[in-house]
């Protein structure tokens, strides 16, 4: 994924980026998006995960609770983990991160719950579904 595709596509969303230790940070009114790129092919072999994902930290309204979602950046499952196009990614971002912020608080909580304990979890083998 890269950063500058990332930033200009927040930006026009409304987010605004800001410093945090480790993180990439976005805000927009009181909602806070954190995002944390990682990748390790040897782990990643090792456990089964895919070698490069981006970990998304979504929370809304000023509220502490932040919902972990993990996007892979590599075509997974897949022995080869070819990098995917931005468009892709983009697209993924677009049709189920970034509608969260949309929703109205109770809402987009449980929908990013729902997100966090499913196919946007970390994992470390394939999803099923």
């Amino acid at each position: 994924m890269n950063r500058r595709n990332l930033r200009k596509l927040l930006a026009s969303y409304g987010f605004t980026e800001y410093e945090t230790p480790g993180f990439l940070g976005f805000s927009r009114g009181q909602d806070d998006l954190r995002v944390f790129f990682w990748s390790n092919a040897k782990v990643a072999d090792e456990t089964r995960s895919p070698r490069s994902t981006t970990i998304f930290c979504v929370g809304f309204d000023g509220g502490t609770d932040q919902h972990r979602l993990v996007l892979s950046n590599v075509e997974w499952p897949s022995d080869e983990q070819q990098k995917r196009d931005w468009a892709d990614i983009e697209n993924e971002l677009r049709s189920v991160i970034l509608p969260l912020f949309e929703m109205e608080t109770a809402d987009a909580h449980e929908r990013a719950q729902e997100l966090s304990e499913g196919d946007y979890a970390f994992r470390r083998t394939p999803p099923t579904s």
